[in-house]
């Protein structure tokens, strides 16, 4: 694996917040139609998380594509079907069922899958103007919601409308992003952008909480509440928000290394893969949840959910877990590791 000191800190740093907030958020979803605290969690997160987790991945995946590794692309797959069988195995041992589907995919899987198609695509479109295809992709991801034959089938729905935020990573230059990062001025309007964002969240966010079916990427726009027939122009506002969003977060995450966090950061893809199995033990085994809900209240239950969500990420990113991972998704032990690192 790659050494710390070589990678992109500010990078990884923001791998550990994304991750952080994917635990949360899943946390969240529990709680959501019960607590207006979750509703405007789940919200904030499930706005921009993975599609700044799609930017970074299209970042770091330059080399990949530019040589053509098809190993690494093909890891991507194999991460797609390792996910799939511990998810369900877990479900099985604790609930008695499982929901396996090959082709089809609403869980977590679906990020690895997107991965392996985004790669195959961007090497299969290398010679085409990238700007073109990044004006076409964002016209059919605005029109996607208007099919509702699409959806989890192939991961169709999301591989459609996420591949901007990959292409958009993969198209810029790491090196004038992170220069653009450190100017004072940006930081400045970050600081203000994003404050104004959480702030018109936590005031509106329960009265905004029908655009959930927006945010997740798999939904038609048959499933808003509100302004369905208008779902291209609020998915085309959706591209232009989230994509400030993440050259926001871009210039507020420091370009240190943290300790603890910048390591769990470059673990992330282990952290992806068995968070949810620590989740359901948690809650369907021990349950946290429901004991969590009888003992506390008020802010002491939003505080006991995040140190939760934090213990999970930190555990699921043990080297046992990274390891784990490698050794599932690279038959041979000294296989290119990169994209355990993306």
């Amino acid at each position: 694996m790659t050494e710390i000191k070589n990678r992109n800190k500010k990078l990884d740093n923001m791998k550990f917040l994304l991750i952080f907030l994917v635990v949360l958020g899943h946390i969240s979803e529990k709680y959501a139609d019960d607590y207006g605290g979750f509703k405007i969690i789940f919200l904030i997160i499930y706005m921009f998380h993975m599609p700044t987790f799609l930017f970074v991945s299209g970042l770091l995946s330059k080399g990949t594509i530019d040589k053509r590794k098809y190993r690494n692309i093909f890891s991507y797959l194999m991460l797609y079907f390792v996910i799939k069988i511990v998810r369900n195995g877990v479900n099985y041992v604790i609930n008695g069922s499982g929901n396996f589907s090959i082709l089809s995919e609403s869980g977590l899987a679906w990020y690895a899958g997107a991965l392996f198609a985004y790669c195959l695509i961007t090497v299969f479109l290398k010679n085409a103007d990238k700007r073109w295809v990044l004006i076409c992709s964002v016209i059919l991801g605005c029109f996607a919601g208007y099919d509702s034959n699409l959806g989890d089938f192939l991961i169709l729905s999301r591989i459609i409308v996420y591949y901007p935020f990959f292409l958009l990573g993969y198209m810029t230059d790491i090196e004038r992003l992170m220069r653009a990062a450190e100017k004072i001025p940006y930081k400045a309007l970050s600081i203000a952008g994003l404050g104004t964002f959480i702030t018109v969240f936590v005031i509106y966010g329960e009265k905004l909480y029908w655009i959930r079916p927006l945010l997740t990427g798999r939904n038609p726009f048959s499933e808003l509440e509100y302004c369905s027939s208008y779902g291209l122009v609020l998915r085309f506002v959706y591209y232009i928000a989230v994509t400030a969003i993440i050259l926001m977060l871009t210039a507020l995450v420091p370009n240190i290394k943290i300790p603890l966090l910048t390591g769990i950061g470059s673990r992330s893809i282990a952290v992806y893969t068995f968070h949810f199995c620590f989740i359901d033990v948690i809650w369907g085994i021990f349950g946290f949840g429901e004991w969590m809900r009888s003992s506390a209240e008020g802010i002491v239950f939003y505080l006991g959910m995040t140190a939760m969500a934090a213990a999970i990420t930190a555990a699921a990113s043990l080297p046992v877990f990274v390891r784990l991972v490698r050794f599932l998704t690279t038959p041979r032990l000294k296989a290119e590791r990169r994209f355990i690192n993306e």
